[in-house]
C-alpha cells in the first residue's frame, strides 16, 4: 500500500462517506470493471449485511449488466468471498505496520499492540461490525466457503500470535496464542453486542497477565 491510513476512521461508504479502498487499499478508485464490482459490493455487504444486499443493487450501483457481472463472477458467493479476501488483506497489511510502529519488533509489544490497536478501530464513533464475524454469523456452517473464507482471518491472526509467542520463548506457543485470540475475539463480541469502548483494554489486561504467566513457565 501507497499510504498511511487512519484506523480512527473506520465509516464505509454509501454516500459520502470514505469507502473501503480510501481507508485501507491504495487510495485510488477502481479502474477495471471486476475491481469496480468487488470495491462496490465491499461496501455495501459492510454496511448492510450480505444476505440484504442483492447482485441486482451492485450492478445497478456500478453500471454494469448481469451477462457483464457473470464474465467476472459465476456466483453472488464468489464475489461475496472474493470482497472477504480483499479487506482481509488490505486490513491486515495496515494491522502489521501499526503493530511494528508500536512494539519495534519486540515479541511481548507486539501481541500486546494487537490489543491497543484494536482499540482504536473500537472507539471510532462509525465502528459497527466486524465484516468477517458477519460473514460468519451469516453463514454458520464451518462447511461454506464464504464462512471457511472469513475464518480465515481469525485463523491467520492465531498464526501471527502463536509465531510471537515462539519467539518470546514460552513452553507452548500453540496454547499462548489460542488464549489470546479467544481474548481478541471476546472484545469484539463484547464491542459489538454491548457497545463496551473499553473492551480491548480490558482484554489487554488480562493478556498481559496470561503472557507474563506464561514466560515465567
Amino acid at each position: 500500500m501507497s499510504q498511511d491510513v487512519d484506523l480512527r476512521s473506520l465509516s464505509v461508504a454509501d454516500g459520502n462517506e470514505k469507502q473501503a479502498y480510501e481507508l485501507f487499499g491504495d487510495g485510488n478508485p477502481p479502474k477495471s470493471t471486476r475491481d469496480k464490482l468487488v470495491y462496490r459490493a465491499m461496501d455495501l455487504f459492510f454496511s448492510y449485511g450480505y444476505h440484504a444486499v442483492g447482485i441486482d443493487r451492485i450492478i445497478s450501483d456500478v453500471g454494469v449488466t448481469k451477462t457483464t457481472f457473470h464474465n467476472h463472477f459465476d456466483s453472488k458467493d464468489d464475489l461475496i468471498i472474493e470482497t472477504i479476501r480483499l479487506r482481509d488483506q488490505w486490513e491486515n497489511e495496515v494491522f502489521q505496520r501499526r503493530l511494528l510502529e508500536r512494539s519495534g519488533g519486540d515479541a511481548r509489544a507486539m501481541i500486546l499492540g494487537y490489543f491497543d490497536v484494536l482499540d482504536e478501530y473500537f472507539n471510532d464513533e462509525n465502528f459497527k461490525r466486524c465484516q468477517f464475524l458477519n460473514a460468519c454469523a451469516e453463514f454458520p456452517s464451518r462447511h461454506d466457503p464464504v464462512h471457511q473464507e472469513a475464518a480465515k482471518h481469525y485463523i491467520n491472526g492465531e498464526a501471527f500470535l502463536r509465531q510471537a509467542a515462539e519467539r518470546l520463548g514460552v513452553d507452548d506457543p500453540d496454547d499462548l496464542a489460542r488464549w489470546l485470540i479467544i481474548l481478541i475475539e471476546g472484545a469484539l463480541t463484547r464491542r459489538l453486542v454491548t457497545g463496551d469502548n473499553a473492551a480491548a483494554l480490558a482484554a489487554r489486561d488480562i493478556a498481559a497477565m496470561v503472557v507474563d504467566r506464561a514466560a515465567k513457565s
